[in-house]
């Protein structure tokens, strides 16, 4: 009787280890899943509307799957309907233009005739930025600024997931060929941060460690540091300001704490938004002084 006992659990065991766990392990996540949307169905965050983003399968492409090498391989308007089904409705997903070139090989701004090479735009030509190079995931219009202030202002912090995903999906492709040591999310002022309860800089580049032993196409060994660059002073909001107010109100406003931290070190810088750059701008000053041997810059968004 105890030798017939035994047979079950072993059969269960080998079940467990075999291809039917994870079969198993679907079918609970499915039905845990429907559970969860029946009492409270997927909403999107752009509209408010109601909707089904399973409806075109999307669901299987969450998660790890996502960062697959097929995703890679895909156009980027596929790849953000994907990335930001669950949380955005397919009507909101066209708003999320993408940013192309040709634009200016410095600042990243894409120029609004689609002809022609990539060339200095008036801003850089003939000055020296303390970046080498900035780009951004998307134009900072419609879905983009939506996405923005939905996660920025309104504290809807599940955005910042398929965000980072197509950041870091950005990043693997613009900086394949030259990746960076470290990664450093732009920081905000400690009264900015108790008032906001977050940075929004930082919720986007968390998971990269992750995505990048998902995807297994990390272009090389990075480390991302909050504790290496600070703010110093407390500015107002900058929205609104010319470019040279802007330069003058943050000039000198960003600290670097361990020096020895960034000498010689290529670092990406990681914000939100690009504007005029000053932000960028006084953060990679700071850092080249400090000894960084290269700078550049990743936003989600880049205005035209």
């Amino acid at each position: 009787m105890r030798e017939t006992l035994r047979v079950p659990g072993r059969r269960w065991a080998s079940f467990m280890e075999g291809n039917g766990a994870s079969s198993f392990r679907r079918e609970i996540r499915r039905w845990t899943q429907a559970f969860i949307d029946a009492l409270f169905p997927p909403r999107c965050l752009g509209c408010g509307v109601f909707y089904d983003f399973r409806a075109k399968g999307d669901a299987e492409d969450s998660g790890p799957l996502i960062m697959k090498e097929a995703f890679f391989q895909m156009a980027f308007e596929e790849v953000v309907r994907r990335v930001l089904s669950p949380q955005v409705c397919p009507s909101c997903v066209q708003g999320f233009a993408p940013l192309a070139p040709p634009w200016c090989p410095v600042c990243g701004v894409m120029f609004a005739g689609r002809q022609g090479h990539d060339h200095l735009c008036p801003a850089c030509d003939g000055i020296s930025r303390a970046f080498g190079k900035a780009r951004a995931v998307g134009a900072y219009a419609q879905g983009w600024m939506t996405a923005v202030h939905r996660l920025k202002y309104e504290g809807k912090i599940q955005l910042a997931r398929p965000l980072g995903r197509l950041l870091f999906m950005t990043y693997c492709r613009l900086w394949k060929e030259a990746p960076m040591d470290l990664v450093l999310p732009v920081p905000l002022h400690r009264r900015r941060m108790q008032e906001r309860g977050f940075n929004q800089a930082y919720l986007l580049v968390r998971k990269w460690p992750r995505y990048a032993a998902q995807s297994g196409k990390a272009p090389g060994a990075f480390r991302i540091a909050r504790d290496i660059l600070f703010r110093t002073r407390w500015e107002h909001a900058q929205t609104g300001l010319s470019r040279s107010r802007r330069r003058a109100s943050i000039r000198g406003a960003f600290r670097v704490k361990r020096p020895d931290a960034v000498a010689g070190k290529k670092i990406l810088l990681v914000d939100d938004v690009h504007t005029t750059g000053a932000t960028v701008e006084a953060c990679a000053e700071a850092l080249t002084q400090a000894g960084a041997l290269q700078v550049d810059v990743l936003t989600l968004a880049r205005t035209l």
